[in-house]
């Protein structure tokens, strides 16, 4: 049985048969918190408080010195528990995450609902909607079966889910993030949290690696094949971009990019709310690159040198 003194153990009858003392009180902490390292019954921790007096004395220790060490191992096992508990990113990650899944579980039953709306006699007519889940539900819902009638009903109630956890999620990402949402968005904030695995990391990241975020297999392939690099990853959803002509995007990337850099530094560091600072500039450089760059550039044709494939093949030795 790991203790704050050291490591007991017992026989089968309680008795005491070894007893391993520990350096520090670091390293009680972290045996306690993996208990597999040191596993303990119940029964070792029934004898060990009804004798705990007469084993500490066996140790070596003052009982007043048993109490103190408890003591610090107690904080530091608090301080580390603290440490390990999700912050409010991860809550945002997790939240994502759901909503991501939530998504896909919608399609998939939307699906399911127009095909048992074609296979009852009713046929669904969008005149020209996007079609989504609740444009799908809300067709031809009083003409069908019990079961559609039911899987309908089921799809409203996620779609209402789905929209309070799309509130919930802008709620957090106001108070974790202020400046990042009010530049980029809350949801568009949080996916950029995601990918980067956390606001710390997104925070120390360059403006450049934030610009590709989400582009990853673009950018490999660009190493790897020596073909086009790209200019935008999770970014391309922020409507200044995804608005523009092809030949703005790449500036009005960097910019965002840019500015994006800077409000995760201050939402991680001196949590101050910035970002009506911070789209009014980005906004006077998005004007400049309208202004500078109006009408589309002549493509220039990239000659590529042509790739040596190596024949395969062993080699044969020469006749003599």
């Amino acid at each position: 049985m790991l203790t704050p003194a050291g490591e007991f153990k017992f026989n089968s009858t309680g008795g005491l048969i070894e007893f391993k003392s520990i350096d520090s009180d670091e390293e009680v902490v972290k045996l306690l918190m993996t208990p597999s390292a040191a596993p303990t019954t119940s029964e070792d921790v029934r004898f060990f408080l009804s004798h705990q007096h007469m084993l500490v004395e066996k140790t070596g220790l003052t009982w007043e010195d048993y109490s103190e060490m408890r003591r610090r191992v107690a904080l530091g096992l608090c301080q580390a528990y603290l440490a390990r508990a999700p912050g409010d990113d991860e809550l945002i990650i997790e939240a994502l995450g759901t909503l991501k899944d939530l998504q896909k579980a919608l399609n998939i039953l939307a699906l399911r609902l127009a095909q048992n709306y074609t296979e009852s006699g009713v046929a669904p007519a969008y005149e020209g909607e996007e079609i989504s889940p609740e444009t799908i539900v809300d067709t031809g819902v009083s003409h069908t079966t019990n079961v559609s009638e039911g899987l309908a009903r089921q799809i409203k109630a996620l779609i209402e889910y789905r929209g309070g956890l799309e509130e919930e999620l802008e709620i957090m990402m106001m108070r974790t993030a202020p400046n990042l949402s009010g530049l980029a968005g809350p949801l568009l904030g949080a996916r950029l949290i995601a990918a980067a695995g956390g606001l710390g990391k997104l925070a120390v990241s360059p403006g450049s690696r934030i610009q590709v975020l989400g582009a990853e297999r673009a950018m490999f392939r660009h190493l790897k094949e020596r073909g086009d690099p790209p200019k935008h990853g999770i970014i391309f959803q922020h409507p200044t971009i995804s608005k523009s002509p092809w030949w703005q995007r790449g500036k009005i990337a960097r910019s965002l990019a840019a500015k994006l850099a800077i409000a995760a530094r201050i939402d991680t560091f001196s949590k101050e709310d910035r970002s009506e600072a911070l789209r009014a500039d980005f906004m006077r450089r998005y004007e400049a690159v309208k202004k500078s760059h109006p009408s589309e550039p002549r493509r220039m044709k990239v000659v590529r040198a042509p790739k040596t494939v190596k024949k395969k093949g062993r080699r044969r030795g020469r006749k003599r």
